[in-house]
Order: structure tokens, then sequence, then C-alpha cells
């Protein structure tokens, strides 16, 4: 801060400029997974929220995470609770048909494929070898991301998580992607 000489609030400020850049590009791009024979696993996480009864208490945020084991191509969806009526709508959303989706066998799930496309498939992980480094993988990166910041903020938490999808889907050019997206939506 004092090398560029601005101060603290100005800062946040500008950070919060730049996930907006995210966010705008998030809703223009929703993200579809899946596809035919794709295995996506699909598993809920808490967010932002104290563990062990330590620190001050938080609410925190429900999330539906959907990552594709191969690619690692994931969605996050912020949710307000977990009933099948809640996460079908957006399962359905974002999961492309015929993809075998893969579920930690909660009683969230069980109602779903009653309701479901028949492109869809529920698999329990009992059934099925698997290594789920996938979806913690994704959980860990997210949580520790955000687990440092100073001073972040609930009513901020939506945009937190479109900037994690962001700068996973540009990781190879995140800089001159980010300056383009810029220049897309503020032309001069």
């Amino acid at each position: 801060m004092d090398q560029v000489g601005l101060g603290t609030e100005a800062i946040v400020n500008w950070y919060n400029y730049f996930r907006d850049v995210c966010a705008m590009w998030c809703i223009d791009h929703p993200t579809k997974i899946g596809g035919e024979g794709v295995k996506v696993d699909i598993a809920e996480s808490k967010f932002m929220h104290r563990q062990y009864h330590r620190g001050r208490y938080k609410e925190g945020h429900w999330i539906l995470g959907m990552v594709e084991r191969h690619s690692l191509n994931s969605v996050l969806v912020p949710v307000p609770d977990q009933s099948g009526a809640t996460l079908l709508p957006i399962i359905l959303k974002h999961v492309l048909p015929g993809t075998c989706i893969v579920t930690d066998g909660c009683h969230s799930y069980e109602k779903l494929p009653e309701s479901a496309d028949h492109c869809l498939q529920f698999m329990d992980p009992k059934d099925e070898k698997r290594n789920r480094n996938t979806t913690e993988g994704t959980w860990n990166n997210v949580k520790n991301r955000y687990k440092h910041l100073y001073g972040h903020s609930d009513n901020l938490f939506s945009t937190y998580l479109q900037e994690f999808s962001w700068r996973r889907v540009h990781k190879n050019n995140t800089f001159m992607s980010f300056i383009y997206w810029i220049r897309h939506y503020y032309p001069v």
C-alpha cells in the first residue's frame, strides 16, 4: 500500500471492482459440465463458518459443488438449503444430459432420481472405487483462498465464488484475459 500511495479502502474498492468483472463474466458465460459418459462428483460443503466451536459464531454458507473427474472443471453454487427441491434445478441447469453423477449418498439426493431426467445417473460411491480427491481438492482450494482474507464480507460471498471460478477457467492466461474482459465490459 505504501509503495503505490493508496489507502486500504481504495485497494479494497479496486479489488471489489476486479471481482465484479469476474462476476459479470460468470453471469454471461454460465458453466455446463459433464456430458455423455463423463463422471461428475457432486457434494455440498459449508463455507465461512466457525469450526470446532472456536471464535465468533457465524452461520456460514452452504455450497453445492459439481466437479468433473478428469478435467476438474467445476461449478460452485450457493444454496439456501440442501433439499432435493433446491438441488435438482441447479444440477439440471449446470450438468449436461448423459452425465454420470456420483454423490456421497446423502439423504438430499434420495428423491432426485424420481424426478430427474433419465439421462442423469446417480451412482452410490460405495459401488464405485474412486478417489474423492477431486471434490475435496476443489473445496480445499476455495476455502484456503478465502480463509485468510482480512475483512471478507458475507454480502460478497457469491462474488468470491465467481472470482474463483473465473480464475480456474482462465488459469493459463489470467492477466491478459482479465485485461480483455475489463475492456469488454468497460469500453472507452
